[in-house]
């Protein structure tokens, strides 16, 4: 049984060892470590804790990376000295705010599939979890699958404008604003070497697509933004509903030939998933299987799409990136932009704040995409890391009375100093 200090005297036994036992999301229980009452039959009531309202603040695998390499001797070496009191600095700051119940930080995918790509994964992965505490975004298709049947909804009353519902709460595992248990256990993952080979190629494969795609974009010389713009995010759903009619026709063909065996091995396509996230919507409003599927043809066709927040996000930040090829940028992005473009059109909408590379920053303050995005997430790279600093420091500022007292009675004074003890 762990009891916990801070200790007060014991309504028992008189004794200054009732500790914490256990810290609930607003509330939290005590315990005697010497008498050890309450038994579990005795009833008790939880001390009340003051409700919370957490920044969600995503910050980027770089920032991940290069805190581990800070308190890691043998991985410094690959971090510039400079740097490093900098990133220990940066893990304090987050660490202490974490403890304090002032943010929350959770991990994604894009955490995973980047860890994987180095030989300490375990290592990333122990660091990525201990700040984000247990909470995680879904993974990304089903944030997808998220906004597409909200949008199909509307789409299918004929409502002119679109309003979704992009609560954090909605697409995070763990509970956001519950005050957290001093314990957090992190268990060793092992991935199958196929699995972890297929995502390498798989990056190769995108960086190289992508170094095409940027050439075709040098020789576009005559283009607009808005061309660009246009043209990625109109292009979103008739590629999926053609990737989906194409996995239709594959399953029809060999369901002909009663080649069972290439069926079962058939891979589904995620496409056919946000095809029915759509269909699904159209179902409950009372339209038939045969209708919907009509509907979903026409509603893939259509600009909804464009309105579709991770849909616009991208289409803006590839718009951004073309515009420079065509003006004179040499350097193709590298193969980790596909995935950044990725996660932050996906997690914008639903942060409070971002902490992403230069790159991807200076991408998203130029015109005319700053001016159309239309979410409030403060924005956060090296280049400001000042004005992060002043950030926390206002959230930290900001702390009612109640909140501080509430964490020297259930934390004591320990909140305050960073948790570098997980790099032992």
């Amino acid at each position: 049984m762990f009891v916990n200090p801070p200790f007060i005297a014991c309504p028992y036994c008189g004794k200054d060892t009732y500790g914490i036992s256990v810290i609930g999301d607003n509330e939290y229980y005590r315990r005697c470590s010497d008498c050890q009452r309450p038994y579990g039959w005795e009833q008790v009531d939880g001390y009340p804790l003051p409700s919370l309202k957490k920044k969600v603040i995503y910050l980027d695998q770089f920032v991940i990376s290069n805190i581990l390499k800070a308190f890691n001797h043998e991985l410094s070496k690959n971090l510039p000295n400079e740097t490093v009191g900098l990133w220990k600095h940066f893990f304090s700051t987050i660490s202490c705010l974490s403890k304090g119940q002032f943010i929350v930080c959770p991990h994604s995918e894009a955490h995973v599939d980047e860890s994987l790509m180095v030989p300490y994964f375990g290592m990333l992965k122990k660091l990525y979890e201990h700040i984000s505490h247990g909470t995680s975004f879904l993974p990304y298709h089903l944030i997808r699958h998220n906004q597409i049947y909200q949008l199909a909804e509307q789409w299918i009353n004929q409502q002119t404008s679109y309003k979704l519902d992009l609560r954090v709460s909605g697409i995070i595992n763990g509970s956001i604003n519950a005050w957290q248990d001093k314990y957090y256990f992190s268990f060793p993952k092992d991935y199958l070497q196929e699995t972890l080979e297929a995502k390498r190629r798989g990056r190769k494969r995108v960086a190289s697509d992508l170094k095409h795609i940027f050439e075709r974009w040098q020789s576009q010389k005559d283009r607009s933004f808005d061309d660009w713009f246009k043209e990625e995010a109109m292009s979103y759903g008739p590629t999926v509903w053609n990737i989906f009619v194409e996995y239709l026709k594959k399953c029809s063909y060999l369901h002909g030939k009663g080649m069972t065996k290439e069926l079962a091995k058939l891979e589904e396509p995620m496409a056919t998933d946000i095809v029915l996230s759509a269909r699904l919507a159209f179902e409950r409003k009372g339209l038939s299987q045969d209708h919907s599927l009509s509907m979903a043809d026409a509603f893939f066709q259509s600009d909804a799409l464009m309105r579709v927040p991770f849909n616009e996000i991208s289409a803006l930040m590839w718009a951004a990136l073309a515009r420079k090829a065509a003006t004179g940028q040499k350097r193709p992005p590298n193969q980790g932009m596909n995935k950044d473009v990725e996660t932050i059109s996906i997690l914008l909408p639903y942060c409070d704040a971002m902490f992403i590379d230069n790159e991807c920053y200076s991408l998203l303050n130029e015109q005319p995409i700053k001016g159309k995005l239309n979410w409030n997430a403060r924005l956060f790279c090296l280049n400001n890391i000042s004005e992060f600093e002043q950030y926390t420091t206002m959230i930290m500022d900001n702390a009612s009375p109640e909140h501080l007292k509430a964490l020297k009675e259930v934390y004591g004074d320990n909140w305050q100093t960073p948790s570098t003890h997980i790099f032992n």
